[in-house]
């Protein structure tokens, strides 16, 4: 038989037979199972199943150290075990297994930073270019202030050797004797604007220069020195008004404001009598 609605009582109701067999011992043969009706308690008893779901006893169920023991008091009772800097993951059998703390790593090549956990480490670690050397002085750029002066800091000073190192080039005749050590020989100017350029092949500072004149030479021959801005890629004029010297012999050092550079020029920019005039030799140093 099947299961009965249960009845709704009322005061003084008359109970009969029929209705205590239907009402009540009806309805317990069915949850009990005893007319053959596979029943909720009839599969709890015989099966431990409940429309095709294990209720069994969870720790019945599993075996402590099995491959499927998932026990939640065994599981807690291990955390404690755990070894440090370790964490609990599943393996292929879904079993906590230890693994090394997975972190991500910063690079030096992006400013990206990850969601995730870092192994602990400093910024400098990470990229050595972050130093105090490297950062605009009184720059701060993560806790480092910077000690910088900028590119005065990493200009060599010349001396006569080094501006000697590389032949002067340009539009003014045999260029290379302006700088060769031989006094006997010149770089000549024929007309205005002409020049002669010397690189000094590094990055220099630069504040004296002397001359070394031709007899030849006359007044109102002149010149003037220029340089290579590195921040703006231009010619400027450093020195200008220079008269080209008129007695075979070396002028004195003159000091001018100090300037970072890598080449000079030495420009004509007047050229009296015949319109030409010789530079026999030229030291800009340091």
């Amino acid at each position: 038989m099947g299961w009965t609605v249960p009845r709704d009582w009322v005061a003084d109701e008359v109970v009969t037979a029929a209705v205590m067999n239907s009402a009540v011992r009806d309805n317990l043969r069915y949850l009990k199972g005893l007319d053959g009706d596979i029943t909720f308690e009839d599969d709890i008893i015989t099966s431990n199943n409940v429309d095709g779901v294990d209720v069994s006893a969870h720790e019945s169920r599993h075996v402590s150290g099995g491959d499927d023991d998932i026990d939640s008091a065994l599981a807690i009772a291990a955390m404690a075990n755990l070894t440090e800097n370790k964490v609990w993951k599943g393996n292929v059998s879904n079993r906590p297994t230890e693994i090394d703390f997975p972190t991500r790593t910063l690079s030096a090549a992006n400013d990206t930073v990850t969601e995730g956990y870092y192994a602990g480490t400093t910024l400098s670690a990470v990229d050595t270019d972050l130093a105090v050397g490297n950062i605009k002085k009184d720059t701060i750029i993560f806790g480092f202030t910077g000690t910088h002066n900028g590119i005065d800091d990493v200009a060599s000073q010349p001396n006569v050797a080094a501006f000697q190192a590389y032949p002067g080039i340009g539009t003014a005749a045999a260029p290379d004797n302006l700088n060769d050590n031989d006094t006997t020989l010149s770089a000549t100017i024929f007309s205005n604007g002409e020049y002669v350029e010397v690189v000094y092949g590094d990055l220099v500072v630069i504040k004296r220069w002397r001359q070394f004149g031709n007899n030849s030479n006359q007044a109102g021959d002149e010149f003037k020195i220029t340089y290579w801005n590195v921040t703006t890629d231009a010619w400027v004029d450093w020195v200008t008004g220079i008269s080209a010297r008129v007695t075979a012999d070396w002028s004195g050092l003159s000091t001018e404001a100090e300037v970072v550079t890598t080449k000079v020029r030495v420009v004509a920019t007047a050229a009296a009598g015949a319109g030409t005039f010789d530079l026999e030799e030229m030291e800009i140093i340091y």
